[in-house]
Protein backbone atom coordinates (compact mmCIF):
# COMPACT_ATOMS: atom_id res chain seq x y z
CA UNK A 1 0.00 0.00 0.00
CA UNK A 2 2.80 2.19 0.74
CA UNK A 3 4.14 2.00 -2.77
CA UNK A 4 0.65 2.80 -4.52
CA UNK A 5 0.16 5.80 -2.15
CA UNK A 6 4.08 6.42 -2.78
CA UNK A 7 3.64 6.20 -6.82
CA UNK A 8 0.50 7.67 -7.49
CA UNK A 9 1.22 11.09 -5.20
CA UNK A 10 4.76 11.18 -7.76
CA UNK A 11 2.21 10.43 -10.84
CA UNK A 12 -0.41 13.58 -9.32
CA UNK A 13 3.27 15.89 -8.55
CA UNK A 14 4.02 15.56 -12.44
CA UNK A 15 0.56 16.24 -13.54
CA UNK A 16 -0.58 18.75 -10.96
CA UNK A 17 -2.95 16.43 -9.68
CA UNK A 18 -3.85 17.09 -5.72
CA UNK A 19 -2.05 14.62 -3.82
CA UNK A 20 -3.96 11.96 -2.07
CA UNK A 21 -3.07 10.43 1.78
CA UNK A 22 -2.88 6.91 2.76
CA UNK A 23 -6.83 6.66 3.58
CA UNK A 24 -7.94 8.38 0.34
CA UNK A 25 -5.87 6.06 -1.72
CA UNK A 26 -6.83 2.78 0.26
CA UNK A 27 -10.06 4.44 -0.44
CA UNK A 28 -9.65 4.25 -4.28
CA UNK A 29 -7.42 0.91 -4.07
CA UNK A 30 -10.33 -0.62 -2.31
CA UNK A 31 -12.73 0.31 -4.80
CA UNK A 32 -10.50 -2.10 -7.82
CA UNK A 33 -10.07 -5.03 -6.09
CA UNK A 34 -12.57 -6.90 -7.28
CA UNK A 35 -11.41 -6.34 -11.02
CA UNK A 36 -7.98 -6.85 -9.93
CA UNK A 37 -8.50 -10.40 -10.70
CA UNK A 38 -8.61 -10.17 -14.42
CA UNK A 39 -7.86 -7.76 -16.65
CA UNK A 40 -6.31 -5.22 -13.88
CA UNK A 41 -3.93 -7.89 -12.88
CA UNK A 42 -2.45 -8.74 -16.28
CA UNK A 43 -1.90 -4.75 -17.28
CA UNK A 44 -0.64 -4.14 -13.31
CA UNK A 45 2.02 -7.25 -13.92
CA UNK A 46 3.40 -5.71 -17.11
CA UNK A 47 3.94 -2.58 -16.19
CA UNK A 48 5.64 -4.16 -13.49
CA UNK A 49 7.61 -6.13 -15.85
CA UNK A 50 9.24 -2.34 -17.18
CA UNK A 51 9.57 -0.82 -13.94
CA UNK A 52 11.71 -3.86 -13.02
CA UNK A 53 14.06 -2.66 -16.29
CA UNK A 54 13.84 0.98 -15.17
CA UNK A 55 14.98 0.20 -11.80
CA UNK A 56 17.79 -1.84 -13.16
CA UNK A 57 18.18 1.33 -15.11
CA UNK A 58 18.58 -0.20 -18.64
CA UNK A 59 19.66 2.76 -21.13
CA UNK A 60 18.84 0.63 -24.49
CA UNK A 61 15.58 1.27 -26.16
CA UNK A 62 14.44 -2.19 -27.62
CA UNK A 63 14.71 -4.00 -23.95
CA UNK A 64 11.26 -1.79 -22.76
CA UNK A 65 8.21 -2.85 -24.78
CA UNK A 66 4.97 -1.68 -25.30
CA UNK A 67 1.92 -4.28 -24.87
CA UNK A 68 -1.52 -4.48 -25.98
CA UNK A 69 -3.87 -6.62 -24.19
CA UNK A 70 -7.74 -7.81 -25.31
CA UNK A 71 -8.58 -10.87 -23.23
CA UNK A 72 -12.06 -11.10 -25.12
CA UNK A 73 -10.23 -12.70 -28.11
CA UNK A 74 -8.11 -13.84 -26.66
CA UNK A 75 -4.97 -11.60 -27.75
CA UNK A 76 -1.52 -10.39 -26.09
CA UNK A 77 0.91 -8.33 -28.19
CA UNK A 78 4.31 -6.80 -27.30
CA UNK A 79 6.12 -4.01 -29.48
CA UNK A 80 9.31 -2.17 -29.33
CA UNK A 81 8.60 1.76 -28.47
CA UNK A 82 9.68 4.09 -31.11
CA UNK A 83 12.08 6.75 -29.78
CA UNK A 84 10.12 10.48 -30.14
CA UNK A 85 10.49 12.11 -32.56
CA UNK A 86 13.11 14.90 -32.67
CA UNK A 87 12.47 18.51 -33.89
CA UNK A 88 14.41 21.48 -33.84
CA UNK A 89 14.28 25.08 -31.91
CA UNK A 90 17.04 27.74 -31.88
CA UNK A 91 19.65 25.23 -32.70
CA UNK A 92 18.65 22.62 -29.76
CA UNK A 93 17.48 18.84 -30.04
CA UNK A 94 13.64 18.79 -28.37
CA UNK A 95 10.98 16.26 -28.45
CA UNK A 96 7.44 15.91 -26.72
CA UNK A 97 8.98 15.11 -23.44
CA UNK A 98 10.70 18.23 -23.62
CA UNK A 99 9.47 21.84 -22.51
CA UNK A 100 11.04 25.29 -22.28
CA UNK A 101 10.28 26.49 -18.62
CA UNK A 102 9.15 30.16 -17.39
CA UNK A 103 8.90 31.59 -14.36
CA UNK A 104 5.89 33.74 -13.62
CA UNK A 105 4.13 36.11 -12.78
CA UNK A 106 4.25 37.96 -16.19
CA UNK A 107 2.52 40.04 -18.60
CA UNK A 108 1.28 39.07 -21.76
CA UNK A 109 3.76 41.58 -23.61
CA UNK A 110 6.45 40.57 -20.62
CA UNK A 111 6.09 37.23 -21.66
CA UNK A 112 6.06 37.84 -25.63
CA UNK A 113 9.18 39.95 -25.14
CA UNK A 114 11.05 37.18 -22.99
CA UNK A 115 10.72 35.13 -26.05
CA UNK A 116 11.90 37.91 -28.16
CA UNK A 117 14.86 38.46 -26.44
CA UNK A 118 15.75 35.07 -25.12
CA UNK A 119 14.54 32.79 -28.13
CA UNK A 120 14.70 35.04 -30.59
CA UNK A 121 11.16 34.20 -31.96
CA UNK A 122 7.48 36.56 -32.48
CA UNK A 123 4.80 34.88 -30.84
CA UNK A 124 2.23 34.64 -33.31
CA UNK A 125 -0.16 32.93 -30.99
CA UNK A 126 -0.33 31.77 -27.40
CA UNK A 127 -2.72 28.90 -26.59
CA UNK A 128 -3.79 27.10 -23.05
CA UNK A 129 -5.09 23.94 -24.36
CA UNK A 130 -7.90 24.65 -26.51
CA UNK A 131 -8.00 28.36 -25.26
CA UNK A 132 -6.57 30.98 -27.46
CA UNK A 133 -4.66 33.62 -24.89
CA UNK A 134 -3.18 35.73 -27.86
CA UNK A 135 -3.51 36.09 -31.43
CA UNK A 136 -1.34 38.57 -33.24
CA UNK A 137 -3.39 38.81 -36.19
CA UNK A 138 -6.49 39.50 -33.65
CA UNK A 139 -7.22 43.20 -31.96
CA UNK A 140 -7.56 42.86 -28.19
CA UNK A 141 -7.97 45.38 -26.03
CA UNK A 142 -4.77 47.58 -25.16
CA UNK A 143 -5.02 46.21 -21.49
CA UNK A 144 -5.23 42.63 -22.64
CA UNK A 145 -1.34 43.09 -22.81
CA UNK A 146 -0.83 44.28 -19.71
CA UNK A 147 -2.86 41.30 -17.33
CA UNK A 148 -0.61 38.59 -16.52
CA UNK A 149 -0.86 35.34 -17.92
CA UNK A 150 -3.08 33.71 -14.91
CA UNK A 151 -5.66 36.40 -15.11
CA UNK A 152 -6.25 36.05 -19.26
CA UNK A 153 -6.55 32.03 -18.09
CA UNK A 154 -8.92 33.14 -16.19
CA UNK A 155 -10.43 35.83 -18.05
CA UNK A 156 -11.16 33.43 -21.21
CA UNK A 157 -11.55 30.10 -19.15
CA UNK A 158 -14.56 31.91 -17.28
CA UNK A 159 -12.91 29.85 -13.73
CA UNK A 160 -10.23 30.84 -11.32
CA UNK A 161 -6.83 28.61 -11.79
CA UNK A 162 -6.96 25.50 -9.02
CA UNK A 163 -5.38 26.20 -5.89
CA UNK A 164 -3.43 23.67 -5.78
CA UNK A 165 -1.82 24.26 -9.90
CA UNK A 166 1.65 25.24 -9.75
CA UNK A 167 1.92 25.49 -13.66
CA UNK A 168 0.17 26.41 -17.11
CA UNK A 169 1.34 24.29 -20.15
CA UNK A 170 1.44 26.79 -22.69
CA UNK A 171 1.58 26.44 -26.51
CA UNK A 172 3.53 28.94 -28.79
CA UNK A 173 3.12 29.52 -31.96
CA UNK A 174 5.88 31.46 -33.18
CA UNK A 175 8.07 33.09 -36.14
CA UNK A 176 12.13 33.53 -36.15
CA UNK A 177 12.73 36.94 -35.86
CA UNK A 178 15.93 37.17 -38.79
CA UNK A 179 14.12 35.07 -41.39
CA UNK A 180 10.41 35.37 -40.57
CA UNK A 181 9.59 32.00 -41.38
CA UNK A 182 7.36 29.65 -38.86
CA UNK A 183 9.24 27.48 -35.87
CA UNK A 184 8.03 25.06 -34.18
CA UNK A 185 8.41 25.60 -30.30
CA UNK A 186 8.13 23.27 -27.59
CA UNK A 187 5.64 23.34 -25.02
CA UNK A 188 5.92 26.00 -22.31
CA UNK A 189 5.42 25.35 -18.47
CA UNK A 190 4.30 28.64 -17.35
CA UNK A 191 5.20 28.19 -13.35
CA UNK A 192 2.79 30.20 -11.21
CA UNK A 193 3.97 32.09 -8.32
CA UNK A 194 1.23 32.09 -5.06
Amino acid sequence: MDFIVAASNLRAANYDIQPADRLASKLVAGRIIPAIATTTSLVAGLACLELYKLVQDHDRLELYKNSFVNLALPFVGFSEPLPPVKKKFRNRDFTFWNCIEVEGELTLAQLIEHFRLVHEVDVISLMEGARTLYDADTSYPQNRMNLDVSEIVELVSKAKIDSGKSALMLQVMAKDLNSGAEVEVPEVRYVLRR
